[in-house]
């Protein structure tokens, strides 16, 4: 088993290492004793290039990993959805982010209908892979959305709607205290909306992973 590479956000629940029930099913490695092709950085330069040594608590290994072939998502809670100052840094580096990954550069953030309606474009997704993983999630009863954010450098959106997902909640916390001891309030909206958006992200990511084959994806 693997050593876990994942970390925690503020925004959201992305600590889940292999041995995490939920998550086993969507790594990506078969092979648990080589690093999976998923990763979760806590921070990421918007040019392509990887320091091995800026990703603290991340062990080096010999696989090449092709930046050229990788699929870059940027995830957060203000994707698409005003609540701070951090949808003001999305929305300016998006941008920049955007002119240099090109069509392999997808924001991921709720699914929030009122800002929908006047901040996005829903579209077929353009990724065949990202499509196929939509769907999959979507038929096993999810809503999951793409579209490009109507702000300078149209940047892809992969929205979420985390309420319509809400059924899973005591499973995905009984995993948190079962495995972790870690508590979350029964009624904060916002301790809940975090652990939904963190376990349909990475269910999102790893379906993507297993329809992408053996290019890499990179997740923050």
């Amino acid at each position: 088993m693997m050593t876990p590479m994942w970390n925690c956000t503020s925004s959201a629940i992305l600590a889940l290492p292999a041995e995490y029930p939920s998550f086993q099913k969507y790594c990506v490695s078969h092979d648990m004793s080589k690093p999976c092709v998923l990763f979760f950085f806590p921070s990421m330069p918007l040019a392509r290039s990887l320091s091995i040594t800026s990703l603290s608590g991340l062990e080096e290994w010999d696989e090449e990993f092709d930046l050229e072939d990788a699929v870059l998502f940027e995830i957060a809670w203000e994707v698409a959805n005003k609540v701070g100052g951090i949808y003001t840094v999305i929305q300016t580096k998006a941008r920049l982010t955007a002119e240099e990954w090109g069509e392999n550069y997808f924001l991921v953030g709720p699914y929030v209908e009122s800002n929908v309606r006047t901040q996005v474009e829903l579209i077929e997704p353009t990724n065949p892979a990202l499509k196929r993983a939509i769907d999959k999630m979507n038929s096993s009863g999810c809503k999951v959305y793409f579209g490009r954010w109507l702000i300078e450098g149209s940047p892809y959106v992969v929205l979420i709607d985390v309420a319509f997902t809400a059924w899973n909640l005591d499973k995905w916390k009984k995993e948190l205290w079962d495995n972790f001891s870690i508590g979350v309030p029964w009624f904060d909206r916002e301790a809940n909306d975090a652990v939904l958006f963190g376990f349909l992200t990475a269910w999102l990511l790893g379906e993507v992973g297993c329809c992408q084959g053996g290019s890499g994806i990179m997740g923050y």
